[in-house]
């Protein structure tokens, strides 16, 4: 018979402890039921309760469910309507995909809860999967941002034209440290931050969130030059040269448009989100 040692026994209760993803369905494989054309802009397209179970949407918007037996093919894996993406791993079978801004001011941030509510004063370690989605994106980001928060009553609200100045508000801003830009070579990365609790919280939300006045009256300018839908390329060239430093969105100059999607959208993939007790600064 083998005998443990007090120590190993409290270091086993200590990882069960303090070593567990706090995210519900953290890789998207439960749903309600499969992804299809009648979901997204159909009868529950004014749904706040995403498909995919435990994640929540702001309804009006459509990021997007991807799974092995979609029944449309816009929503199939590793074919879709952004061409060949393939999961993180063979044994994979689903991700989400949304678009965290366009230059319009459109956004789709998406929201997942968690098993229990954060507790005030601990550290937590999050993380997450992503992928970019290439050549289809007129635009790429350097950061997707993530949003913690004890509910997300302004993301359940139906707005008709979802756009970032009316969901975004001051009171929603990013509150994840992340030490390091995210990565646009479409291939799956995993990025890594931090956060502090104040306690209650039982929610995590992507997308890009509150930055500031000066960001709105960019976002302002862009829409008002018609530079979304093509038109003026020239003060396009100069809108992009006066606001260089402010922007984290840019072009991207391997643009090619496929059949499916010719809107200038940035578009990402997202899986494996993970939530738990950061460990790496407690001994043991």
């Amino acid at each position: 018979m083998k005998y443990f040692s007090i120590t190993s026994i409290l270091y086993f209760l200590y990882s069960f402890s303090f070593g567990q993803n706090l995210v519900l369905n953290p890789q998207f494989e439960e749903y309600y039921h499969l992804p299809d054309l009648k979901y997204e802009y159909g009868e529950r397209y004014e749904d706040s309760v995403f498909i995919c179970k435990h994640w929540y949407r702001v309804r009006g918007t459509t990021p997007d469910y991807y799974h092995v037996n979609a029944k449309n093919d816009r929503y199939e894996i590793p074919y879709n309507m952004l061409g060949y993406c393939p999961p993180v791993s063979l044994d994979d079978s689903a991700y989400m995909g949304f678009i965290p801004l366009k230059m319009d001011g459109y956004v789709e941030p998406f929201s997942g809860e968690f098993t229990k509510s954060l507790e005030a004063k601990k550290e937590y370690q999050i993380s997450f999967v992503y992928r970019y989605a290439g050549e289809p994106c007129y635009f790429y980001l350097n950061k997707i941002e993530v949003f913690i928060s004890k509910d997300i009553k302004q993301f359940k609200k139906f707005y008709i034209m979802p756009m970032y100045k009316d969901i975004i508000t001051s009171e929603i801003k990013a509150n994840v440290t992340f030490t390091e830009s995210i990565i646009n070579d479409g291939k799956w990365h995993k990025i890594t931050g931090y956060y502090t609790a104040k306690g209650g919280e039982q929610y995590i939300s992507f997308g890009i969130f509150y930055q500031n006045e000066k960001f709105n009256k960019i976002i302002n300018e862009y829409v008002n030059g018609n530079f979304i839908i093509g038109w003026n390329p020239n003060k396009e060239q100069q809108f992009y040269k006066k606001y260089k430093k402010y922007l984290f969105i840019h072009k991207n100059l391997n643009y090619k448009p496929i059949k499916t999607v010719q809107q200038r959208l940035s578009y990402y993939f997202i899986d494996d989100v993970c939530v738990e007790i950061d460990t790496t600064g407690i001994d043991y």
